[in-house]
């Protein structure tokens, strides 16, 4: 009653010889004991009133708990953990990228599909154009607009950095509709002519 009264936990009973026969609301625990290497570790972390370690907290306010194995210096730790947030922000944004590309093919892969339907056997020979036409479109458009995203994202903190993603972004965009557009404008050879 006392240890309940001063709000601390009361210590856990301590089972000698067999265990009882489990029923039902019973919990298995397991432990074991992680052995330390050999060339030891390293640890990032704050260090508590007490000695206890505590999350780190970097210049976003996040905290950051890390354990190594080896001897690291907490420069080297912190710029492994650069490089880390670095990698996965590049490959979210590929993500992004990737996931805008094939959404955009799946729009056009409807319109794709209805002229595949177009009668007199014109339809299946002017899908098989589309199609890689429409991928084309769809990967250079979602690679402009996903730029063009990270482009805005920058405006404030990096202006030049901006400014040129959008000029690569408006190049994205343009070039895979200018050759569509000279695709689609280019004159069909009858069969078995030859170019001069």
């Amino acid at each position: 009653a006392g240890a309940a009264a001063s709000g601390e936990t009361p210590p856990l009973p301590v089972l000698r010889g067999p265990p009882p026969a489990p029923e039902v609301g019973d919990v298995r625990l397991r432990w074991s004991e992680v052995a330390s290497p050999a060339e030891g570790v390293s640890i990032l972390a704050r260090q508590g009133r007490r000695g206890e370690l505590l999350p780190w907290s970097d210049e976003a306010g996040r905290g950051v708990y890390r354990l190594v194995r080896g001897v690291a210096s907490a420069e080297e730790m912190v710029q492994q953990l650069r490089r880390e947030e670095r990698a996965k922000k590049w490959l979210a944004r590929a993500a992004g990228c990737g996931g805008m590309a094939l959404g955009l093919r799946l729009i056009l892969g409807a319109a794709t599909d209805l002229i595949s339907r177009l009668p007199f056997g014109i339809g299946p020979l002017l899908a098989a154009l589309t199609g890689p036409l429409a991928t084309l479109l769809s990967i250079g458009t979602g690679a402009g607009l996903s730029a063009i995203i990270v482009a805005l994202a920058w405006v404030r903190f990096r202006p030049l950095a901006a400014a040129a993603l959008s000029a690569a972004a408006a190049a994205f965009i343009y070039v895979p509709a200018a050759l569509a557009r000279a695709h689609r404008d280019a004159p069909l050879a009858p069969r078995g002519a030859r170019a001069r």
